[in-house]
């Protein structure tokens, strides 16, 4: 099995999906007590896109005042932005760069996949905060890049992986339950390969690998309590997500989470409702920092418009 995903990435080589050292940097350092604005500009001066992003998102209505003289300064932007802010207008910017690597496919939306990351990455976040996880920030990252493995297979063939969520679609599964029962690539599993070769933070690594695992025992791998609580985060987060069709990235199905799987993050039914309540206000609340759908649009046509 590992051999198969290996040759993957392997086969595509210089067109492997590439991620930052500036962003890599920044996700190992995201839960140091020590950061603030001074270490996170020193980080993101080094990269003008993202820097362009977060100036672009301080000039918005959200945070600019139309009385306000336009923010220019990358300083000027964190000082308005603040610190959380800025930490998740650089992740996003991140995957959506990934994205952005991608030649668009006609019968599946990249907006909508980027929408589900982030919307993931909220709904971590907010369940980590509803549970009492402390560390937000590394929760906030393992939804974010929770389906890396979904752009691989987009970069590796990209008509087979829409054929795939297609075909989960039409038999009414989900797109993971159908990669198992056909013995097809797994996303989840090829994403974390592609974490591992990244050197992410091994909390990361194994949020993306087993995001779809209830079990803690069929996580192989998997070394401690912490690492399996990030998991069964980004996994209620990811189901949520899905339940209430807040972007889309192939799955079609609301499969319910057991009762043994809510027990192990002291959920129940009426707790697991609240919780719900909590991401549906957290994700729009955070519209302010993401670009709009015609925005998104924008950016991605742009992108094509260059390769042709």
């Amino acid at each position: 099995m590992k051999d198969r995903y290996n040759q993957i990435l392997e086969e595509l080589g210089d067109n492997l999906p590439t991620i930052s050292l500036i962003i890599t940097e920044l996700i190992k350092r995201i839960n140091d007590p020590d950061n603030n604005l001074d270490v996170i500009e020193e980080i993101i001066l080094a990269d003008p896109a993202i820097s362009t992003e977060i100036i672009g998102v301080a000039n918005t209505g959200n945070f600019r005042d139309a009385h306000e003289e336009t923010i220019i300064s990358i300083q000027d932007a964190l000082q308005k932005l603040g610190l959380e802010n800025v930490k998740k207008i650089a992740l996003n910017a991140s995957v959506l760069s990934l994205l952005k690597e991608i030649k668009s496919p006609k019968l599946f939306s990249l907006e909508a996949m980027w929408s589900h990351c982030v919307n993931v990455a909220i709904a971590s976040e907010s369940i980590a905060r509803f549970i009492g996880f402390t560390h937000l920030d590394i929760a906030y990252t393992c939804g974010l890049v929770h389906d890396i493995g979904k752009i691989v297979k987009l970069k590796f063939n990209q008509t087979k992986f829409i054929k795939e969520v297609f075909s989960a679609k039409r038999k009414l599964i989900d797109l993971n339950t159908n990669e198992k029962a056909r013995n097809l690539i797994r996303h989840d599993f090829l994403g974390g390969k592609m974490a591992k070769r990244w050197e992410l933070p091994s909390p990361i690594i194994d949020a993306v690998t087993w995001h779809h695992e209830e079990i803690n025992d069929e996580r192989e791998d998997v070394e401690n309590d912490y690492n399996h609580q990030l998991i069964d985060i980004v996994l209620l987060a990811n189901k949520i997500v899905n339940k209430n069709a807040f972007g889309y990235s192939g799955h079609s199905i609301y499969n319910k989470p057991s009762k043994d799987f809510l027990k192990k993050l002291s959920l129940n039914e009426t707790y697991l409702s609240d919780a719900e309540e909590l991401i549906i206000r957290s994700i729009s609340n955070h519209r302010g920092i993401l670009p709009c759908e015609e925005s998104l649009k924008s950016k991605f046509k742009q992108k094509s418009d260059t390769k042709r």
